[in-house]
């Protein structure tokens, strides 16, 4: 019999409650095509005299919580982008954004199959990965358009961030915003999409929610500062035992960030060791400790494993550069268009960077959209 998205798995008869283990965790291990996050859910379709998915049958002891990503495999019409919001409250335009998602026309795709790049491509190796230490794993998805979703919900393609200076981002604030004026808007946000059922109903919508209803698992999350900020309430809720089950793999976070005590040491050293792009990293430590450590609910072993890997590398040396204000980086653009009518903006980009001067991609993108909009020009197309 196959089993879901084509996963062919051969059926074994269960003939009582004490042949579950065995039964599920050698069919996973014979199954020969699915992707790696399908494992447990192809179960589902072969299942047990009495209907029990592999989760039914043996609990989920392990959480593993990550953030969505701006690469899509799919690219989102210009209705689902964030920037396309006119201005308001946080919690007003959020309102506003899950009613341009819930009346969209647009076709549907799961979670895991919507995100794509180096950090989802982590991501989708984590199932296997656990399955290597007998861990039985389920993956949520904290999305900025649609929060807390798991790998099998169904998402229109959106484009929405808690990433500053970003046009998709949920923050309004400009250059010289205060921190906790942006923190304040990504928290009101996360809190007006936890409120909707979302895109699974029945599923839980928090993290403190999903805490209780598996109140034996170990919870990983692998996030970003701004999207640990978000979060706030979430974690705010978590009860002692909750609490004490979290482990945060968050490289960007300074010390002092309110959830340090859950945090594991990790910073762009680990790069030398686990590899991959910056952008990746938190999920790659939350693989490492997945194929690493046999018991996940104690936060001391994780971070001893994490501080010995850290112990005697040196820190990959950073060079100060000149960060660019507005007018300066479109009066550099137009030098450069005007040298050179063709030029797109990430090789002009390179060119300014590699000239000792900084300028975040998104914001040299939009003032290159921007001045190219006001000479009459057609925009470059890799922006």
């Amino acid at each position: 019999m196959a089993g879901g998205s084509g996963c062919h798995v051969l059926p074994i008869l269960i003939s009582g409650p004490t042949d579950i283990e065995n039964s599920v965790l050698t069919a996973l291990a014979r199954c020969t095509s699915c992707r790696a996050s399908d494992l447990l859910e192809c179960t589902q379709s072969w299942a047990s005299p009495w209907h029990r998915t592999a989760e039914d049958a043996l609990g989920v002891d392990v959480l593993a919580i990550v953030t969505c990503t701006n690469r899509k495999t799919v690219a989102p019409p210009s209705a689902l982008t964030v920037r396309t919001l006119g201005p308001g409250t946080a919690t007003a335009r959020a309102k506003a954004w899950l009613k341009k998602v819930q009346r969209s026309g647009t076709d549907l795709v799961t979670a895991e199959s919507l995100y794509c790049g180096d950090h989802w491509q982590v991501v989708r190796s984590l199932t296997s990965a656990a399955y290597q230490r007998r861990h039985r794993m389920r993956i949520y998805v904290c999305s900025a358009g649609y929060g807390l979703v798991p790998l099998s919900a169904p998402l229109h393609p959106y484009a929405a961030t808690f990433s500053p200076n970003h046009p998709d981002s949920v923050s309004q604030g400009r250059s010289g915003q205060h921190p906790g004026a942006a923190r304040a808007e990504a928290v009101a946000w996360w809190n007006a999409l936890s409120e909707w059922e979302g895109p699974a109903p029945g599923k839980a919508r928090t993290l403190d929610a999903l805490a209780r209803e598996h109140k034996d698992s170990a919870i990983l999350i692998a996030a970003s500062p701004q999207y640990l900020d978000a979060m706030t309430g979430d974690f705010a809720r978590l009860d002692e035992a909750g609490r004490e089950r979290l482990t945060i793999f968050s490289a960007g976070a300074q010390v002092g960030h309110f959830l340090s005590d859950h945090l594991i040491p990790a910073d762009a050293r680990l790069q030398e060791v686990l590899g991959g792009a910056l952008v990746s990293l938190n999920v790659r430590c939350m693989r490492y400790a997945l194929e690493h450590r046999g018991s996940l609910r104690g936060r001391a072993a994780t971070s001893r494993l994490f501080s010995t890997l850290l112990e005697g590398r040196i820190r990959p040396t950073r060079h100060a550069k000149e960060s660019l204000q507005d007018d300066a980086v479109e009066s550099y653009i137009r030098h450069a268009l005007a040298g050179d009518p063709g030029l797109r903006p990430t090789p002009m980009l390179r060119r300014l960077r590699d000239g000792g001067r900084a300028c975040e991609d998104a914001r040299f993108g939009a003032i290159y959209r921007r001045v190219r909009g006001s000479s009459g020009e057609e925009e470059g197309g890799d922006g």
